[in-house]
């Protein structure tokens, strides 16, 4: 386990936020990532902004990344056209960027240094209102994606176990790793435990079940896209499944939609505690209805009035024998 300071620092959080990590049935069944006091985390406005990192990776050309985003932005909207409203909107690429509370959605390669667990393919981290009793808790303030391309090579798969890339190691298909890690960017968590830290519950408040053996698993556990594991040059995460949707459907509702296609602002003051976090005074509100991986779910810490928390979770490509 992460001492807390580490895991801060890693995590790039401002003064005050501290971070401490943790492990985080049938069809239509779906588990949602939650606040302390077990609010579904959600996104206040219709649209989510993605900025991807112009650095990039040596394993694939600007070209076949910017098709896997492309792909991954596409994959929940479409699959959820008849139930849900969230889109995604992938910015121009710019150099640099770090993972953090900057009101900035990144996607981002690491290709010299991997601080994470070596066998996570990407982790997501989301920063929130964590506030029971607040109409705004569980408010999704920022989110980011890391992918590990030091332990990992990322390749565009043109379909299960053909793929291109120019890196080394076991082959990872870029697009169905970032749907997965969408999906956490959305609220939705992984649909089996790992067996650490407290066992998940799903919508119905049935225990999920345990991630190990696969074998025991139903196929639609293992054919989700929020499953936890991936095999190499995998697809078939690419195209979220009937939990995967209900899940997201859940969250963002077309009946709810905010009609709001804003970035989330800064609080005025900064993200410092200089300001209370006013979402009515910056446009930011709660939505009217309401990263394969492991968990990090992460410690409260009180700014201006407000708490605020981080949850990542961590990809991780299936362990093989």
């Amino acid at each position: 386990m992460l001492a807390l300071p580490l895991l801060a620092g890693l995590l790039g959080l401002p003064p005050g936020v501290g971070a401490v990590q943790i492990h985080g049935t049938d069809p239509a069944a779906f588990v949602s990532t939650t606040t302390s006091s077990g609010t579904p985390l959600r996104w206040a406005n219709s649209c989510v902004f993605l900025r991807p990192s112009s650095d990039g990776t040596t394993d694939l050309t600007p070209e076949q990344i910017a098709a896997a985003i492309a792909l991954a932005k596409d994959a929940w909207p479409s699959a959820s056209a008849d139930c849900g409203y969230l889109q995604f909107i992938v910015e121009d690429p710019e150099p640099g960027g770090e993972v953090g509370l900057d009101y900035v959605n990144r996607i981002v390669f690491r290709e010299q240094s991997w601080p994470h667990d070596a066998a996570a393919t990407a982790i997501t981290s989301l920063f929130f209102i964590d506030t029971p009793g607040h109409p705004d808790d569980g408010i999704i303030l920022d989110g980011d994606i890391e992918l590990n391309a030091v332990d990992f090579a990322f390749g565009a798969c043109a379909a299960a176990g053909t793929c291109t890339t120019s890196g080394t190691g076991i082959v990872e298909d870029l697009a169905n790793t970032l749907v997965h890690e969408l999906g956490h960017l959305s609220g939705l968590e992984h649909n089996c435990w790992s067996g650490v830290g407290p066992q998940p519950v799903d919508d119905q408040g049935q225990p999920v079940p345990a991630c190990s053996p696969a074998s025991s698993l139903p196929p639609s556990v293992l054919d989700s896209t929020m499953y936890p594991f991936q095999d190499p040059m995998e697809i078939k995460k690419r195209t979220p499944e009937a939990d995967d949707i209900a899940g997201f459907c859940k969250r963002y509702p077309v009946a709810s939609d905010p009609g709001a296609c804003v970035r989330v602002p800064e609080p005025p003051g900064g993200d410092d505690g200089g300001q209370p976090f006013d979402p009515g005074a910056c446009g930011c509100r709660a939505n009217d209805s309401g990263s394969m991986l492991l968990g990090l779910l992460v410690a409260l810490s009180v700014m201006a009035g407000r708490k605020y928390s981080v949850r990542t979770r961590v990809a991780r490509a299936r362990s093989r024998g």
